[in-house]
């Protein structure tokens, strides 16, 4: 593959990332803002209702916060590699910065980073969703004669577990393969012999790369 076909692939490839890093992020928050909406309704009921749905969220949140930073390593990756691949076809059209642009007078435009702060924003309602499942696990432990909450009760330890399981399946399982990066091989490099050596031959190993 040619370098020129190579940076059409890349190209193409972060596009796709990047329209699919949009998508991803509004399929999760279908599901936080659907917790949000149920948890608000239902304050007022069952106290087990409230924290099966403070679970799910910070369950939801989660999972949207980790496939935004997946999202934006692939961005990334081909971004990477469209600056190897498109040096030698456009130079150094992305290496120029023109002089920032003023919104108002003495209020320039700043060079944000849209999906990065999306990232921060699902970190944020991730936290969020961590205060309010640790507020009812503790409002729904049980109370003793004397006016202490009993720490060891069955069910709120039984809750706890089930989302720190979750949560650890998530960040464990939920990582992608890991691929050869550029430059290293798998294993042990297969080496070819070289060629009886005549007189003046080249004497240098050949190898095999994958």
């Amino acid at each position: 593959m040619n370098t020129e076909k190579q940076f059409d692939v890349a190209l193409q490839c972060r596009n796709m990332e990047i329209e699919l890093f949009w998508k991803r992020s509004s399929f999760y928050w279908v599901f936080v803002g659907a917790a949000l909406v149920a948890y608000g309704v239902l304050y007022d009921k069952n106290p087990q209702i409230r924290i099966m749905i403070a679970a799910f969220g910070l369950l939801s949140s989660l999972a949207w916060f980790l496939g935004n930073i997946g999202s934006k390593w692939w961005i990334d990756n081909w971004e990477k590699k469209l600056g190897q691949y498109g040096r030698p076809i456009i130079g150094d059209l992305f290496d120029i910065e023109d002089r920032p642009i003023d919104l108002f007078p003495g209020l320039p435009l700043r060079r944000f980073s849209v999906t990065r702060l999306a990232i921060f924003l699902s970190l944020f309602v991730c936290v969020l969703w961590c205060v309010i499942f640790a507020i009812e696990l503790w409002s729904g432990l049980p109370i003793s004669p004397n006016g202490c909450r009993i720490l060891l009760d069955g069910r709120s330890v039984a809750e706890l577990l089930v989302v720190i399981i979750f949560a650890g399946c998530f960040v464990i399982l939920g990582k992608g393969k890991n691929r050869i990066v550029s430059g290293q091989s798998p294993g042990p490099t297969p080496t070819v012999a070289p060629p009886p050596a005549g007189p003046g031959a080249d004497k240098e190993e050949s190898h095999l790369n994958p």
